[in-house]
């Protein structure tokens, strides 16, 4: 069964793909582990509701 991805998911991932890093990238640039980040994208885990915006704004803010 697939479940619709949760918006904070929603937000992560879009965040990386508009900044065109990968996973290890956007892990370097926001201080959460690759795996982390995997769990986040994949909605398996979310992360602190006051953590949400900082991480998007770094992963946004990344160098390729």
């Amino acid at each position: 069964m697939s479940f619709p991805m949760s918006k904070p998911a929603y937000l992560i991932r879009a965040a990386r793909d508009a900044a065109g890093i990968t996973q290890s990238q956007a892990s370097a640039a926001s201080g959460y582990s690759i795996s982390a980040i995997q769990k986040f994208e994949a909605g398996r885990r979310t992360p602190p509701a006051r953590a949400i915006q900082p991480l998007i704004a770094a992963i946004a803010n990344a160098r390729r």
